[in-house]
């Protein structure tokens, strides 16, 4: 992973500082952050952070620039140096492209829709169910993040997919029996009672550049098990499942 720097006009002869995950709060270990000057001719200088996130940059150009040049790492303000105060760099894991991620350490790993969703009325409210349950959908442990990026995305919860039991409805063309089901985020009783239950909520939602929205959401605290990723008029969701470490 590399990170490009920027400097003021006058920099010292050598740049310290600290390169930090802004997500989890622990130093980013063993990335390249780089001190690169706007102007042609500019001798690059570089160093790889360490096991506590330190850098020390020698000799850099003046004003050079700094911004990511991993596309898993984003800076949500340009640092400039001032002074010789070591520099704090604040990094946010950012996918490059638009969409649903599970983030595992600095690996990011794209989330597809895995299910169509289906629709009932009940007397006490409507409820959506996955229609195909995934025999092996993605797996989240307690120290991984769900990731939603991009500014279209907006809308998506993360409900608990909760086992109903049978449940006998009277419909327009008569009655119909629903097994063993399970249902987003709701509970259903056998008399068709529905008990919603809440959302996972967003840990962390930032604005980073050139424009763009990144929302993290951790489970860390909530029960292992089946979880699905779904929009509020979409077709299809996300089913993943809730690990323990």
């Amino acid at each position: 992973m590399t990170l490009l720097v920027a400097l003021a006009c006058s920099p010292p002869d050598r740049v310290a500082g600290v390169l930090h995950d802004a997500l989890r709060g622990v130093p980013i270990v063993g990335a390249t952050v780089r001190a690169e000057a706007a102007e042609s001719g500019c001798v690059r200088v570089s160093s790889v952070t360490d096991s506590e996130g330190r850098f020390a940059v020698d000799a850099p150009c003046a004003r050079s620039k700094f911004s990511p040049t991993d596309e898993r790492w984003s800076l949500a303000d340009v640092v400039v140096l001032a002074g010789t105060a070591p520099l704090q760099l604040d990094a946010w894991p950012a996918p490059a492209a638009d969409g649903l991620y599970r983030l595992r350490g600095d690996e990011l790993l794209t989330l597809t829709t895995n299910t169509p969703l289906g629709s009932l009325r009940l007397a006490g409210g409507d409820v959506r169910y996955p229609l195909v349950l995934p025999g092996e959908p993605p797996a989240i442990a307690d120290a991984d993040y769900v990731l939603v990026a991009g500014t279209g995305l907006d809308g998506w919860a993360l409900s608990p997919l909760i086992p109903s039991p049978m449940l006998r409805v009277d419909g327009p063309e008569g009655p119909s029996t629903f097994g063993a089901w399970s249902v987003v985020g709701a509970e259903v009783g056998v008399d068709g009672s529905v008990a919603l239950r809440a959302p996972a909520t967003i840990d962390r939602d930032v604005n980073l550049p050139p424009a763009r929205r990144i929302r993290y959401l951790s489970l860390s605290d909530q029960t292992p098990g089946s979880w699905i990723l779904t929009q509020s008029d979409a077709s299809r969701g996300v089913v993943i499942d809730l690990v323990d470490d």
